[in-house]
C-alpha cells in the first residue's frame, strides 16, 4: 500500500507511446518522498495499452490511499473525469485529488460533476503533504456532506521556498517506465513560476496567476537545483526544453545557469519570451550540441504587432529590425530559429496577413541557415484557454467566445480524447467541430474566415519554400 498514486493522463485515448507527460508531477512526488511519503507516478501513455487496463492494474498493484490526477491544461479535462469515475468503481473509499490551472479554475464545477473529492488550488506541495498526513487543509476545494467548501489560498511559494525543491535522484523510485517516459520527446526543465505579462490568449498570464495562485511576482529556482534536475534527466534523454524568460531585457539568470552547467552534450530548445541578448546566444552556441530558440512573434506584420503590444494584448513590442539584428547573430552560429504566430487576433486584417507573408519571404531569403519552412510552421488560430483574458471578458476585445463554461470545455476535451485531435489546429478532422472549431473569433469574422486566413498563410508559405528549393 502506498500513500498516493499520481496519474499523468493523455489527451487522446489512442495516444502514442512516449507522449510528453507533466514533469511537474516529478517535483511533487520528489517533495513528498523527501517527507517520507510513499508515492508512485504512472505516465499512462508509456505502456502502449488501453488506459483503463493500465489504471486498473496499477491501482490494484499499489493500493493507494489517494489518487492524484494532473489537470493542468483543459485538453485533459474529460480524460481526468473519466478516470476518476473508473477509480471510484474500483474503490468507493479512495480519495481522488486533482490540481493544476484547469482544476483550479473550474474547481467547484469539477467537484459537482465528477467523482473527484478534492481540488488543490495554486501551489501544491504543502497542501498535498497536509492532505496525505491528515493535517490542516490549505489551498483546497473539497466535497464534504454534499457541500462544496473552499479553504483560502494561504500557501503561496516564495523564491526562498524553492531551495527545498529538487528531484529525487533515482527517478525509478517514483516514476514507472522511466526510460519510456523520457526517451521519445524533449522534456521541460522547470526554472521558475509566474508571469509579468498579460497576453490575452494565455491562461498562465499575470491576471490569472493572481486569480488562481495568488502569485503577484515571478520566482526563480536555485540554479544548483536546476542543474541537479538536468543531470538526472540527462541519464534518459539529451533533448531538453526551457520555457521561462519573464524579465524584459534581462537574460542574467539563464546566462548564470549555462555558465555553471558548462559544456554539455545536450540539444536544447529555449522558448524565449523576449529577444535574447548576444551574450546568451553566444553562450548557448558554445556549450550545447544543438540549440534552437523559439520566439513568440504573434504576427509577422510589424504594424499589427505594434498595435497589439500598445493595447497590452501581447508581450512588449519588438521591431522587425530588432528581430533581424538577432538573426544576423544566429545566422553565423549553429542556432535554429522558430517563430510562433497566431491568426485571428483582434483587429487583424487581410493586409496584415499579406504583410506577414511578404516578411516571411524576406526572412527566408536573408537567413537561410537559421530558418527553414519549419521556422514558420507554428501558426495557430486564436484559441481561448480557461481563465485567459479573452475567455473571461471576450467583449473587451471585440471577440465572441463560444467556449465559456465548464460544460463547453468538457465537451470539447471529450472530442479531443475520442478523435485523437491536437489543439488548436487549423483543420480539425471532425464533423463534431464544424460549428465552432476554435471556440472564439472577432465579432467581424467567422471561424471559417479565420480558417481561410490560416490556409492562405500556409499555402503562400509552401509556395515560398517550394520556389526556394
Amino acid at each position: 500500500m502506498i500513500d498516493a498514486l499520481f496519474l499523468s493522463l493523455s489527451r487522446n485515448y489512442f495516444s502514442k507511446v512516449g507522449e510528453p507527460f507533466n514533469v511537474s508531477l516529478i517535483q511533487l512526488a520528489s517533495f513528498l518522498t523527501q517527507k517520507k511519503m510513499k508515492v508512485k507516478i504512472i505516465a499512462v501513455s508509456t505502456y502502449g495499452k488501453e488506459p483503463e487496463k493500465i489504471i486498473e492494474e496499477k491501482f490494484h498493484e499499489y493500493e493507494p490511499k489517494y489518487v492524484v490526477i494532473s489537470l493542468k491544461w483543459y485538453d485533459r479535462l474529460y480524460s481526468a473525469i473519466k478516470t476518476a469515475k473508473q477509480i471510484r468503481s474500483l474503490n468507493k473509499d479512495v480519495k481522488i485529488i486533482a490540481g493544476g490551472h484547469t482544476a483550479s479554475f473550474f474547481d467547484k464545477e469539477i467537484l459537482e460533476n465528477s467523482d473527484i473529492d478534492i481540488i488543490v488550488r495554486g501551489d501544491g506541495e504543502l497542501p498535498l503533504l497536509n492532505i496525505l498526513k491528515n493535517e490542516k487543509l490549505i489551498n483546497v476545494t473539497i466535497k464534504r456532506n454534499n457541500k462544496i467548501i473552499r479553504t483560502p489560498i494561504t500557501y503561496v511559494q516564495q523564491e526562498s521556498d524553492l531551495k527545498d525543491f529538487f528531484w529525487e535522484h533515482n527517478l525509478e523510485n517514483i516514476l514507472e517506465n522511466t526510460r519510456e517516459a523520457f526517451s521519445k520527446n524533449a522534456q521541460f526543465v522547470w526554472l521558475g513560476k509566474g508571469c509579468i505579462h498579460n497576453c490575452i490568449y494565455c491562461s498562465g498570464c499575470k491576471e490569472n496567476q493572481k486569480r488562481l495562485f495568488k502569485r503577484k511576482n515571478v520566482i526563480f529556482r536555485p540554479i544548483k537545483n536546476v542543474i541537479n534536475d538536468i543531470n538526472i534527466l540527462n541519464n534518459y534523454s539529451n533533448l531538453l526544453v526551457l520555457d521561462f524568460d519573464p524579465l524584459i531585457g534581462d537574460n542574467s539568470y539563464q546566462i548564470k545557469l549555462f555558465r555553471e552547467m558548462g559544456k554539455r552534450d545536450l540539444k536544447i530548445t529555449n522558448i524565449l519570451w523576449h529577444l535574447p541578448s548576444k551574450n546568451l546566444l553566444e553562450l548557448m552556441n558554445k556549450i550545447f550540441k544543438r540549440t534552437e530558440i523559439e520566439l513568440d512573434i504573434v504576427t509577422f506584420s510589424e504594424s499589427f504587432r505594434k498595435f497589439l503590444a500598445r493595447k497590452n494584448f501581447i508581450k512588449p513590442f519588438f521591431s522587425n529590425s530588432q528581430l533581424e539584428k538577432m538573426l544576423n547573430i544566429t545566422e553565423n552560429m549553429d542556432i535554429k530559429v522558430r517563430l510562433d504566430s497566431i491568426i485571428g487576433m483582434p483587429g487583424e486584417t487581410m493586409e496584415d496577413i499579406e504583410r506577414g507573408v511578404n516578411y516571411v519571404k524576406k526572412l527566408s531569403q536573408n537567413y537561410p541557415r537559421s530558418m527553414s519552412s519549419l521556422t514558420f510552421k507554428v501558426c495557430m488560430p486564436l484559441n481561448a484557454e480557461p481563465g485567459s483574458r479573452i475567455h473571461v471578458n471576450p467583449e473587451n476585445f471585440g471577440l465572441i467566445c463560444h467556449r465559456k463554461t465548464f460544460e463547453d470545455f468538457l465537451k470539447f476535451s471529450k472530442i479531443i480524447y475520442e478523435e485523437d485531435l491536437n489543439y488548436p489546429s487549423v483543420n480539425y478532422p471532425s464533423n463534431r467541430l464544424e460549428k465552432h472549431p476554435y471556440g472564439i473569433h472577432p465579432i467581424n469574422l467567422s471561424e471559417e474566415e479565420i480558417k481561410n486566413r490560416c490556409r492562405i498563410f500556409f499555402n503562400r508559405l509552401n509556395e515560398i519554400f517550394l520556389h526556394k528549393n
